[in-house]
């Protein structure tokens, strides 16, 4: 079974411990004195051991003046509590951020606190308080700090649009929702799932389309005007086959009209032979030579 008033003093010296933490961090001197009886000793934060009023007045203007920011975390706490005295033992994890003209040095302290507690007048409060250093480091952390910046910067951005796409969201209406969902529980076969697509004769209106046709005016004035009417007589046109018989009409006169000189051409001929073979011997001078004016050695018979 848990003792409540042990509980309660755990819960009171954990309370001190952290108040020592946040107002080392927030330079808040109350805060920080609020962790100790008043003169309670500070020892290995110096040469020499200090009263916790002359650590904080020379702790907290050394503090603002170098480092730019601080935090102190603490971790793994025991608590031994005998009657009124307790020795509490804690790690410690200490960050200095020094700004060194264009560049930041990160000062890293690990150690262990080993504070006394008592309680007076009511109070669990640290009398004495021992600093225990493990390791230390110094390093530049501009790039890194730079990078952390960014990547801030980043998130920021994104949670800032995602607030604005929350703000322009609208919830759909509720009419919309309620068809939806009885949409998804209406019947999709039968009698009322044919219902539901078969018009409402009441709902149904006849509806007038006036089509608007566009008239040219044509203006026959010079017409009228004109000082005598000429009729204008369109006879019937041929036919295709007409237009091919009278071409083969055409084509056969042509036809005829070439061979007729070939004809008197022999018919002249045959008349021809008959009178030279009327002529008869006695009108033939067999003692005429056949003389040629042209040829020279022609004799006479």
């Amino acid at each position: 079974m848990s003792d409540p008033v042990g509980l309660s003093a755990r819960e009171e010296i954990l309370d001190r411990l952290l108040a020592y933490t946040r107002g080392i961090d927030r330079l808040d001197e109350a805060s920080l004195l609020s962790a100790f009886h008043p003169q309670a000793v500070m020892v290995d934060y110096g040469a020499e051991p200090m009263s916790i009023e002359d650590f904080v007045s020379h702790a907290l203007p050394s503090l603002r003046k170098r480092f730019v920011a601080t935090q102190h975390r603490v971790s793994n706490i025991r608590i031994e509590i005998d009657d009124d005295l307790a020795v509490v033992e804690s790690y410690v994890l200490a960050y200095h951020v020094e700004a060194s003209g264009d560049t930041n040095i990160l000062h890293t302290f690990n150690g262990r606190y080993i504070d006394e507690s008592s309680l007076r007048d009511g109070e669990w409060k640290i009398h004495q308080r021992t600093l225990r250093k493990d390791w230390s480091k110094v390093e530049n952390i501009e790039a890194e700090m730079a990078k952390e910046q960014e990547q801030a910067e980043a998130l920021a951005t994104i949670e800032r649009k995602k607030a604005e796409m929350r703000a322009r969201a609208q919830p759909p209406a509720a009419g919309i929702m309620q068809n939806a969902l009885a949409t998804l529980d209406a019947p999709t076969e039968g009698e009322e799932f044919l219902e539901r697509f078969k018009p409402n004769v009441s709902e149904i209106e006849e509806i007038l389309v006036e089509d608007e046709l566009e008239t040219e005016e044509v203006d026959d004035s010079d017409v009228l005007l004109a000082p005598e009417l000429v009729e204008v007589r369109q006879d019937e046109g041929s036919t295709d086959i007409d237009l091919l018989d009278q071409l083969t009409e055409e084509e056969d006169e042509a036809t005829d009209e070439a061979e007729e000189p070939l004809v008197e051409e022999s018919s002249t001929e045959e008349s021809a032979e008959p009178e030279e073979q009327e002529k008869s011997d006695e009108d033939v001078d067999w003692n005429k030579a056949d003389e040629s004016e042209e040829d020279g050695w022609s004799v006479g018979w």
